[in-house]
């Protein structure tokens, strides 16, 4: 269950995780059922063999936008219906879907492995941030086995919530490797990620107007958009204001697929994040053979270090700065990370990560049980 797939939408890391996953466990010979939304205004299916994914509208009756969450009635109907078979194992990415996993948890006693991409509470304050994070919470205590990609956390969702402690399992994300690409210029640089202060871009742009005074051929590419007009009006008002329209470009969202071929027309990859689950975008860096400039904060600290890349140590401006001059210095230490962080993305192949979670899977109990029990539901109702 993910809110995010390759076939209708894909936002950020948890769709290229659930959708790389569930392509992997195929290849394993698993007969996967993919429940997603999609903006169509009828419920359709695609069949691919051992492939089954069910688009649910993201309207109503299967979807609330003022609750954020799947109405599970209507999917529960609609599956009963067409007699689909029930599943050995609940594999659930987005919190929207936990009515629906509570639902068969309750009645047909299937196990739930919960992949936790982040801990909501501890994001940025948004309107609905407090239904999510508590539907997070219920999702975590109801949850079999909970997955996280970093030992960070790990820590994080034990402190949080220390009822869960015994259940957590780390399996990093995983990456899709490409052969390195020949060199291009330093001065090419590029971020990827979300626009938000905890990403730290606020600073890269103040560490780019730095670097134009020492190297006026400096490019930074943006690829990412703000989560509100008012922060991305911010952003643009900062580059007006420190000069940097010719040194900014701004590409937007773009889908995976696009990101990927912008890492081959650049030199540098920079993530000065103040927090991050995983950092995928780093990994990426690393498997497509391309310079980093990273820092190791939060789940960033699982794979990249100074053998790999180049280690922001703060996040300022004249850190940030610093270690892309540090990149252009030193050539051959440059090249040699380079090498080592390619051969280091060996271990995050996604068929070794699917590997990881089908043997998470087999621990499970295998036979579902039915149950004549009421559910009781967050929102006070029972079924």
């Amino acid at each position: 269950m993910s809110n995010e797939f390759e076939t209708s939408r894909i936002i950020g890391g948890l769709g290229i995780v659930a959708s790389e996953l569930t392509n992997c466990f195929v290849q394993y010979g698993a007969r996967v059922t993919l429940i997603t939304h999609h903006s169509e205004s009828e419920l359709q299916v695609k069949d691919c063999g051992p492939l089954q994914i069910i688009h649910l509208p993201d309207r109503e009756p299967f979807y609330s936008a003022a609750k954020k969450k799947n109405q599970y009635e209507p999917t529960v109907v609609w599956l009963r219906r067409n007699q689909w078979p029930l599943p050995d194992v609940i594999h659930i990415h987005s919190v929207c879907f936990a009515n629906l996993a509570h639902y068969y948890r309750k009645v047909h006693g299937i196990p739930i492995v919960y992949t936790c991409h982040s801990l909501v509470k501890q994001e940025a304050r948004t309107a609905g941030r407090g239904i999510v994070s508590d539907r997070q919470e219920r999702l975590c205590t109801l949850a079999d086995r909970i997955v996280v990609p970093s030992n960070w956390l790990k820590n994080v969702l034990q402190t949080n919530y220390p009822e869960c402690k015994r259940k957590i399992d780390v399996i990093e994300n995983g990456i899709r490797r490409t052969a390195p690409h020949d060199k291009k210029q330093r001065t090419s640089l590029l971020f990827v990620g979300r626009l938000t202060r905890q990403k730290g871009i606020e600073e890269l742009l103040a560490a780019v107007a730095m670097l134009a005074k020492r190297a006026p051929y400096v490019k930074l590419t943006i690829i990412g958009r703000a989560s509100t007009a008012a922060y991305q009006a911010r952003l643009i008002t900062l580059v007006k204001k420190w000069k940097l329209e010719p040194y900014v470009k701004w590409l937007g969202f773009l889908p995976p697929q696009q990101v990927a071929k912008q890492y081959a027309k650049h030199g540098v990859v920079i993530v000065p994040s103040k927090q991050e689950s995983f950092g995928l975008v780093a990994l990426e860096a690393l498997a497509n053979g391309i310079a980093l400039a990273s820092t190791r904060s939060g789940g960033l600290s699982q794979f990249v270090s100074s053998k790999v890349a180049e280690v922001i140590p703060a996040v300022t401006s004249r850190a940030i700065a610093g270690s892309v001059i540090n990149i252009w210095r030193d050539g051959s230490r440059t090249e040699e990370r380079i090498r080592a962080g390619f051969k280091r993305t060996e271990m995050y192949d996604w068929r070794k990560i699917a590997a990881r979670y089908m043997a998470l899977f087999e621990r499970l109990p295998k036979h579902p049980i039915e149950s004549t029990t009421a559910v009781q539901l967050e929102d006070g109702r029972h079924d």
